[in-house]
């Protein structure tokens, strides 16, 4: 090694001193898999560096080859820094990897921001289910949630299009739809649309989302919880919707064994309903269950009412006064997704219902 400047006049034998190379500690610039085209880079250094020479060092390593770099600084001729910033002698090309190179420092690569475009979206067939449908929308580049909201618009309307939420990157619009059955749908985006770095749609005119809804999903809608049938009432209520059968298993509870029920593995709770997860033991509940089915009738798509009578489904000797009727409801043709309870949610339900309104009733 061959010294020069200061350290050349000092004494042979008092010449020590300690070489620290210069390093790359950090990269202080936002998102570098979304830089732009001509993407200002600073370089946090662990020393003092001139700038001429370490920018002298530094090129843009891309698809097409070098590009040159310059300093942001207006006359770096004699400067030194612990922070650089460097940017291309000119624009990169779009959706493009790229790596900065700094002679021995660490590279850093980056990635050039793609056209704002809607590369994906859903739903796209025409056998829609309409219940509780998740329509999504994905950009190439991040956009404010208040942007899309408001440049949302759809044929007929569907209420609750704008109440939607953004991921983590910022770059899928999903919302939670109810939608009519057998119904075309068209989801359209306005032109004045801007991502977060103010790229308008790459698109003219910008792209649509069509769709075509089917049938409603099969649902059941029952109560849970203590449950009192009036005589008047006609029977416990079920409500279902494109469902064809009901299994019901019931039996009348004797009178010293509610007690037990209510205190079973079933935990009943006045808010939350029964644990229902378990089998129904009938036998330790002294009770001798009956089988049916119930098949409900009527326009397809429409919610329809069935009425459990449990002093004639449910009792092994009808005609006998009132009392605690426990029944399970079940369905092989609902998803746990759509079996609505207005308390408690699953493929199947225990209920204890009563026929008079001296007595309350659990299901």
């Amino acid at each position: 090694m061959r010294l020069t400047g200061p350290l050349a006049a000092v004494d042979a034998d008092e010449r020590s001193f300690l070489a620290r190379p210069t390093e790359l500690e950090r990269v202080d610039t936002r998102d570098l898999s979304r830089a732009p085209l001509r993407p200002e880079i600073a370089l946090i250094l662990n020393q003092p560096t001139p700038v001429a020479a370490l920018v002298a060092s530094c090129r843009v390593s891309g698809p097409a080859g070098n590009v040159p770099v310059e300093s942001t600084l207006a006359d770096d001729t004699d400067a030194s820094a612990t922070r650089v910033t460097v940017r291309p002698t000119r624009e990169l090309d779009r959706d493009r990897d790229y790596t900065l190179v700094c002679g021995d420092l660490t590279p850093v690569p980056f990635h050039t921001r793609p056209r704002f475009r809607l590369v994906d979206r859903a739903p796209t067939s025409h056998d829609v289910a309409p219940n509780d449908t998740t329509i999504t929308l994905r950009f190439s580049t991040p956009v404010a949630l208040d942007a899309i909201r408001a440049h949302l618009a759809s044929t007929p309307e569907i209420p609750g299009l704008r109440r939607g939420w953004l991921d983590a990157d910022r770059t899928t619009y999903a919302v939670k739809a109810e939608l009519a059955t057998g119904t075309d749908y068209a989801i359209t985006i306005d032109k004045k649309l801007r991502d977060v770095f103010g790229q308008p749609l790459d698109d003219d005119p910008p792209p649509a989302l069509t769709f075509r809804t089917g049938d409603s999903s099969p649902t059941v809608s029952m109560s849970a919880g203590i449950f009192t049938v009036e005589p008047e009432a006609g029977g416990y209520p079920i409500w279902t919707r494109n469902v064809d059968a009901l299994d019901v298993t019931c039996a009348r509870i004797p009178a010293d064994r509610v007690a037990a029920l209510l205190t079973s593995a079933m935990q009943y709770d006045p808010w939350s309903g029964m644990n229902d997860r378990e089998e129904l033991d009938w036998k330790a509940l002294g009770a001798r269950p009956r089988a049916t089915r119930l098949a409900p009738r009527g326009k397809r798509n429409a919610w329809h009412l069935e009425r459990l009578v449990p002093t004639r489904a449910c009792d092994a000797t009808p005609g006998r006064p009132s009392g605690l009727f426990l029944a399970e409801v079940s369905t092989d043709e609902v998803t746990e997704g759509r079996w609505s309870r207005r308390r408690g949610d699953g493929p199947s339900s225990a209920a204890a219902c009563s026929p008079t309104s001296r007595t309350s009733a659990s299901s």
